[in-house]
């Protein structure tokens, strides 16, 4: 099998793990209180699911929900043309340059997705003076969906890499 093929093929595989993150919990809460746990997970997109909580703690962050769903997109477009693209590269066709692109480009949404639920908690804590000088983080644990993406991302951008020396 030519070196072609393989990056084709990684940045196909870096694409599907991609895409597969956004349908997985970017971010989770353990709390154990009173002799009972409590698990609450959260996806880039809003959805939230609490494990052994009563539904009223959950509150709507409309803001950062509207903002995740444009990264979420974001994700999904990059691994979509980073899927096709890593079809052309096994194909023979050129398009490592952005498969590349999309590698980085869903790194960046990430990051930005991070530094945005930080910025947005931190300031609704100030603004409604509740528990000032606390963050997002220090609560709060990144998901197997930030992992996941991560992880994604940088095998395309390896696949996009071989292909652009093996020429």
């Amino acid at each position: 099998m030519s070196r072609e093929k393989i990056a084709g093929i990684i940045a196909i595989i870096g694409g599907i793990l991609t895409l597969i993150s956004v349908l997985l919990p970017t971010t989770y809460i353990r709390w154990e209180y009173s002799g009972s746990d409590m698990d609450i997970y959260f996806w880039m997109w809003g959805f939230t699911y609490a494990q052994g909580a009563d539904d009223s703690i959950s509150k709507s962050k409309f803001a950062i929900e509207f903002y995740g769903c444009i990264c979420a997109i974001e994700i999904i477009t990059a691994s979509i043309i980073a899927i096709l693209k890593g079809n052309g590269i096994r194909k023979g066709d050129s398009g490592e340059t952005l498969a590349f692109f999309m590698g980085i480009m869903a790194i960046l949404t990430m990051i930005s997705w991070i530094l945005a639920v930080e910025l947005f908690y931190t300031a609704s804590f100030v603004i409604f003076g509740d528990q000032l000088g606390l963050n997002f983080w220090d609560f709060y644990e990144f998901g197997i969906g930030v992992y996941t993406l991560f992880i994604g991302a940088n095998v395309i951008i390896i696949g996009a890499l071989i292909k652009m020396t093996s020429d």
